[in-house]
C-alpha cells in the first residue's frame, strides 16, 4: 500500500471519528430527541461548538472528494514521488489542525491552515503532470 493511500485511509478514518464528535456536539445543543427525529423542524446550533464542528464535518467531505481521486490517480499511474507523499501527509495534518481550529473558533488560523492543505492538494494534483 502506497503512502498516499495510507494518508487517504487515515483521512477517511479521521473524518468518520470527526463526524461522530460533531454529531455528539450538536446533540449537546439540540438534544437527543432532535437527533433521533426526521429533523423536519429547523433548530439553530450554528453559533455553538457543535455548529462549527458540523461545518468542519461538511468541509471534510468536500476535501475527501478532491483528495481521494488525486491520490488514486497517483497510485494508478505510478507517478508517486517523495514530494507527493509529503504533500499527502501535510494535507492530512492540515485537515486535523483545521478541525481543531474550527472547533476553537480560531480566526484567521482556520483559514490559513485550510490554505496550507489546499497548497498540498494542489501539489498532489499536478504531480502526475510533471
Amino acid at each position: 500500500m502506497g503512502s498516499e493511500i495510507t494518508a487517504l485511509t487515515v483521512l477517511i478514518l479521521m473524518q468518520m471519528v470527526g463526524s461522530l464528535v460533531a454529531t455528539a456536539a450538536v446533540g449537546q445543543v439540540v438534544g437527543a430527541q432532535w437527533l433521533l427525529s426526521s429533523r423536519n423542524d429547523e433548530v439553530s446550533y450554528r453559533g455553538s461548538v457543535g455548529g462549527r464542528l458540523d461545518r468542519a464535518r461538511s468541509n471534510g467531505f468536500e476535501a475527501i472528494i478532491l483528495f481521494a481521486p488525486a491520490v488514486l490517480i497517483l497510485a494508478v499511474t505510478g507517478t508517486s514521488t517523495q514530494s507527493s507523499v509529503t504533500a499527502a501527509w501535510v494535507f492530512v495534518g492540515a485537515r486535523m489542525v483545521y478541525w481543531l481550529c474550527y472547533a476553537a473558533d480560531l480566526v484567521p488560523w482556520r483559514t490559513l491552515v485550510w490554505f496550507v492543505g489546499w497548497l498540498a492538494l494542489l501539489w498532489i494534483v499536478v504531480t502526475p503532470m510533471l
